[in-house]
Parts: structure tokens; C-alpha cells; sequence
């Protein structure tokens, strides 16, 4: 097996090729991914085959090992600079432009093309429930190449819902039974201005804000702050003891933690009480299971949901097509963020913030062209149906609204 070398003049060998770089661009970059032996499997082939594992061997790395079938924990993987280099030669690249990072999301956008053709060419994306998130394949492509992607098919505005954990977990959590009313100001200040925080402790710690961006909302879920080797913001912040001590110690940080473990015993009186079957107390009574991230994770997931459904019903209103991405989406017009913002707070009883990241500067000159006096009064009259709808259809029955199947299923009331 060590001793096979493909035949790189035969078509079918260099088509597999290319498929294999155009998935390996796709997926993967220096960053470990976890990704399941099946997934893999499906678009390299087989291992047992020569040349599949060939591939493999070439183009990506395995970093992490550990896995776990019952739990759906799957071994992390990073790209193979020096095999997409060899590949490349080997099928007659120019090894130069194939490996400037645009050529590379070249290569990957060629193969999601070729993959999610039906769905990309229609804008009609099928989405699998996991969790409370719909969930689809495209997703896991990376951003930098999704959004290229995307943009390609005509979705090229890219919307998000600020600090979506913070403010859906505490506003949630002002409306709990057990709920006193007080106010959580470092969560709050978080809320109102994220940034501040964030780049504080990224440039006292040398941390990238994405890193630290991952680690706050960590902590919001029930994460530990802990230098144990097996925890995972520990592993996120490159297992550096140091920079644990010191986000341990951080004033600011520390005084937000606070606030969150405060939020979540508020939250934590309406969850539903559940209990091993196999598990007891010294009194012969069932053990209690332990209210753990996960369970937080599920909560929050479930406002996410609901906010997202609204989002969903407001684009059909308007006429916009969509891409889902958990707590932000893509759209082929121009959004009235102000509308979503009351169309969302009519149905769900939630405050958020929609902000806008960027759009593609093509899009927006057609856009402007395109879109005469005569489109701004269709426009404006799309914005008086949707306030009409609410009032008419909406007001009474979404403002009430209750997730009983939710509350069944989990004892939570959403």
C-alpha cells in the first residue's frame, strides 16, 4: 500500500484528484475540524481503496484522534499543505496560482458547484432538524469559501443576530418564574457593546477575538475557566497555562461570570428535574441528573429556533429567498433590519439586533441600478404589508404564542 503511486495520466485518476482538492480547499484549512470516517468516506471514497487513501494520506492530516460513536465526537483534521502542493504538480497545476488562497477558494467553490448543484442553482436548501438547528451540508463549508459561494448564486446579503446567545439566554431569563427583576449589568454592557470586552482580552492575552468570541459565549453555555488538560477552552487557547490564570483572574471577566452563573440559577428553577434510571441515592431514591452545558446548550438552542422560524416567515413576506445559518442568514435583497427587528419582537416576545456584515459590492451597484423610484415604492409597499400582516394576522396569536410541544418535551417553557 506504502509503494502504490497513481497513474496521473489517466483522466479518471486526475478527475479524483481534483475532486479530492476541491473537498480538501473546501472543508479544511489550518484550523482542526472534526469530521466523521463517513463523511470522509463519501468524498474520497473508501479507504480500503488504493487510491482513496492515497488521497487521503496526501491531502489531509489527522490532529486529534480521540473520538466517541455514542456521543457523535469525531477525530479532528487539518489540510496538507505540502500534499495539495504535490497533487497539484502531479495533475499539471501551476503550482504558484493554485495555491494563492483565491485559486484555492476557486477550486473549492468548483466542487460545492458540482455538489449541491440542485440546491444552489433553485435557492431552495433542505435543512435537517438537529437539536433545535436546521442544519445543512453547506454550513460546514468554510466561511471564507461560503460566502464567495453564496454570493455566486445571488445570496450576497449577510445578516447576523448580535451577540445571539447573551441577549435571547438573559432576556429569557428576565422572564423565568423565579426572576427578581434585577439587573445584570456586565451582561448588559457585554450586550450593548461586545467589542470592547473582546478586544480587551485579546490584546492583553494575544488571543485572536475570534478565539475570544468562542470562549465568552463558552461561558455562557456552563463552560469552565480551568487549566485541566482535557477541558475544552483550555485546548482552545492553545493549552497555555498562563493566559488561563490570567482570563481567570480578569476583573472584567470575572465580574461577567458572575453575572452569567447568576442568569443561569434564575434559568435553572423552570428546567425540568430529570433522573437516572440506573442511579441512586443513598435512600434508594433516584440520582438527580446533573443541569450541565448541554442542557443549557438545548435551551438555547430552542430560543435560537424560535427567533430564526420568525425570520424565516418575514423573508417569505418580502419575497427573499434565504440561506440559514444558525443565528445569521443570507439573502438574494436588501433587508429592512428595523422591520425584522419588530416582526421578531411581535412573535417571540425578544428584543434582538440585526446587523448587517457585508455585502458583495457588485451586488449592491446592481442593486442601486436596478432598483429605480419605481422599486422604492414597491419596497415601501412590501413594508406596509408586512406591518399589515402583523396587525392582522399576527398581533394576538404571536404575541401569546407558547412552544407546548417544547415545554412537553424538555418541562422548559420558551
Amino acid at each position: 500500500m506504502n509503494d502504490y503511486t497513481p497513474n496521473f495520466n489517466d483522466p479518471r485518476v486526475i478527475k479524483r484528484v481534483k475532486t479530492a482538492l476541491g473537498f480538501t480547499n473546501a472543508m479544511l484549512k489550518d484550523t482542526p475540524k472534526r469530521m466523521s470516517c463517513r463523511f470522509i468516506d463519501k468524498h474520497f471514497g473508501m479507504s480500503s481503496h488504493k487510491l482513496s487513501r492515497y488521497l487521503r494520506d496526501n491531502l489531509i492530516i489527522c490532529v486529534n484522534n480521540n473520538y466517541n460513536k455514542d456521543t457523535g465526537v469525531c477525530k479532528s483534521y487539518v489540510a496538507n499543505n505540502s500534499g495539495r502542493v504535490y497533487l497539484n504538480e502531479m495533475i499539471g497545476n501551476d503550482i504558484n496560482s493554485t495555491m494563492h488562497s483565491a485559486t484555492q477558494v476557486d477550486s473549492a467553490i468548483e466542487w460545492a458547484q458540482n455538489t449541491y448543484a440542485d440546491e444552489l442553482e433553485s435557492l431552495n436548501f433542505t435543512y435537517k432538524d438537529k437539536s433545535h438547528r436546521l442544519c445543512n451540508p453547506i454550513q460546514n463549508i468554510r466561511s471564507d469559501v461560503r460566502a464567495e459561494l453564496l454570493a455566486k448564486q445571488g445570496l450576497s446579503y449577510n445578516y447576523d443576530i448580535s451577540a445571539a446567545a447573551p441577549t435571547l439566554l438573559y432576556q429569557y431569563s428576565l422572564r423565568c418564574g423565579g426572576a427578581t427583576g434585577e439587573v445584570l449589568e456586565h451582561i448588559e454592557s457585554y450586550i450593548a457593546d461586545k467589542d470592547v470586552l473582546r478586544n480587551k482580552l485579546a490584546l492583553s492575552t494575544d488571543l485572536s477575538t475570534k478565539v475570544i468570541k468562542q470562549l465568552i459565549n463558552a461561558l455562557f453555555a456552563g463552560a469552565a475557566l480551568s487549566g485541566h488538560p482535557q477541558r475544552a477552552l483550555f485546548k482552545l487557547i492553545g493549552c497555555d497555562v498562563a493566559k488561563m490564570v490570567f482570563l481567570q483572574q480578569h476583573e472584567d471577566l470575572t465580574a461577567l461570570r458572575n453575572d452569567i452563573k447568576h442568569m443561569w440559577s434564575i434559568i435553572k428553577v423552570d428546567a425540568n428535574v430529570r433522573y437516572y434510571s440506573d442511579k441512586f441515592n443513598k435512600d434508594g431514591s433516584n440520582r438527580k441528573i446533573r443541569f450541565g452545558p448541554k442542557d443549557k446548550w438545548n435551551i438555547y438552542f430552542q430560543l435560537e429556533r424560535r427567533v430564526l422560524n420568525e425570520i424565516r416567515s418575514y423573508l417569505s413576506v418580502v419575497g427573499s429567498k434565504c440561506f440559514l445559518e444558525h443565528d445569521g442568514f443570507r439573502t438574494t435583497q436588501k433587508i429592512d433590519t428595523i422591520d425584522l427587528q419588530h416582526w421578531i419582537a411581535g412573535g417571540t416576545g425578544y428584543n434582538v439586533l440585526i446587523v448587517e456584515k457585508c455585502y458583495t459590492k457588485q451586488h449592491t451597484i446592481e442593486y442601486n441600478i436596478t432598483n429605480s423610484n419605481q422599486s422604492k415604492k414597491v419596497y415601501t409597499n412590501t413594508n406596509q404589508l408586512i406591518l399589515n400582516t402583523k396587525r392582522n394576522t399576527t398581533q394576538t396569536k404571536r404575541v401569546t404564542e407558547t412552544l407546548s410541544k417544547e415545554q412537553a418535551h424538555t418541562g422548559v417553557t420558551i
